[in-house]
């Protein structure tokens, strides 16, 4: 039974013609690594490859050594076990420490609110799972990113997937663009929802596990707890308007990041953190207009097309995973460059990241110095 007609036995929302997608991704019978975290997304991708007819061999990294690590290879390999293909484990902890966790606490420090899932996928897991992919001859990695990968002016490229509320585009705008073409993203053509029903139908035991916290390496899933583990010290100092005049005081400034609102605890509000101020260590706050932001810097310029994202139509950039894509124009030197948003946007942080598009197509990012 073909796959196509294996998932018309499920009320899905719409007809998949997943078997056509995946094709269009690798050679049919092709070995294909499956990318595993222990969780729903990544085993129904696997598990779909496989009744696609791919050999499938699972890999899960080890980035350190959190319980949430052991669990994620626990459940992954228990997945591939109950689908019957091998499963992989690759200790990326040294190159995890060097590349994410030691920027994420020096950029803490530094008054900056790092993006460590895009550094993470930067430097440490494409580029890990890719070269594994190509060193056991397979032809092709699988993930279980809601993106989507087609051929797009002749190109291998990412585009947005169908579902916006699980659009990932965003936190692949800083990988090597030499990737691209050994990468697929099945569930890219799926809702969240969609997933959950299928992984159900295969009886696999993840189809209601919660989601992934945002911070693989941190146990309370916040940034500050990681940080003090790491040894940050917290200097008191004032909470200020941007006139200077002080409404308060804090208890370190690695607690706050620009645009946050809550926690702040100060009389005639509601306040917003605007900036952080290191050198004098402040922090400084104003109303949600004062978040309003023009114009973006940006440095580390990293394009997945081969095309000058200056001179093209339709260019718009995100800010954060789960914003819209704003209109802007964009101006280039070298491997730096300024944004010019044609709407406000509200919040931009330095250390974030901004993702360019042209429509849905992912072209690249960089990282935000300025706002």
């Amino acid at each position: 039974m073909s796959l196509d007609l294996q998932l018309n036995e499920i009320e899905l929302s719409k007809p998949l013609h997943l078997s056509k997608y995946i094709k269009s991704l690798f050679p049919p019978g092709s070995t294909i690594v499956a990318a595993m975290s222990g969780g729903v997304d990544s085993s129904v991708t696997a598990a779909l490859m496989q009744r696609g007819g791919y050999k499938v061999k699972g890999l899960t990294l080890k980035l350190h050594d959190n319980p949430s690590t052991e669990h994620a290879i626990r459940d992954a390999k228990k997945v591939a076990e109950f689908l019957g293909f091998e499963h992989f484990v690759l200790d990326l902890k040294s190159e995890f420490k060097e590349h994410v966790l030691d920027k994420f606490m020096s950029e803490y420090e530094e008054g900056k609110t790092p993006n460590p899932c895009m550094r993470c996928n930067r430097n440490i897991k494409f580029d890990g799972m890719v070269d594994y992919t190509k060193s056991i001859g397979a032809q092709g990695l699988v993930t279980g990113h809601y993106i989507k990968r087609i051929m797009r002016n002749g190109k291998p490229s990412i585009i947005m997937g169908d579902d916006f509320n699980k659009d990932q585009s965003y936190f692949l705008s800083m990988i090597n663009k030499n990737h691209i073409p050994y990468i697929g993203f099945p569930l890219g053509i799926m809702t969240k929802p969609m997933v959950r029903k299928i992984a159900q139908f295969l009886n696999l035991f993840v189809a209601k596990k919660a989601e992934s916290q945002d911070l693989c390496f941190a146990v309370s899933n916040k940034y500050y707890d990681v940080l003090k583990q790491m040894g940050t010290d917290d200097i008191p100092g004032d909470i200020v308007t941007k006139s200077g005049e002080k409404l308060g005081e804090h208890n370190g400034i690695s607690k706050f990041t620009v645009g946050q609102r809550k926690g702040l605890n100060l009389p005639n509000g509601p306040w917003f953190v605007n900036k952080i101020d290191k050198e004098n260590n402040r922090v400084i706050v104003g109303r949600f207009t004062d978040l309003a932001c023009h114009e973006i810097y940006f440095t580390d310029l990293n394009l997945l097309v081969d095309f000058d994202i200056q001179n093209i139509d339709n260019l718009s950039v995100k800010v954060r995973g789960s914003n819209k894509p704003i209109p802007c124009t964009v101006h280039i030197n070298g491997t730096s460059g300024k944004v010019i948003l044609k709407s406000p946007e509200y919040g931009v942080a330095t250390g974030q990241f901004c993702g360019f598009y042209q429509n849905d197509m992912l072209l690249g990012g960089g990282c935000i110095v300025e706002a």
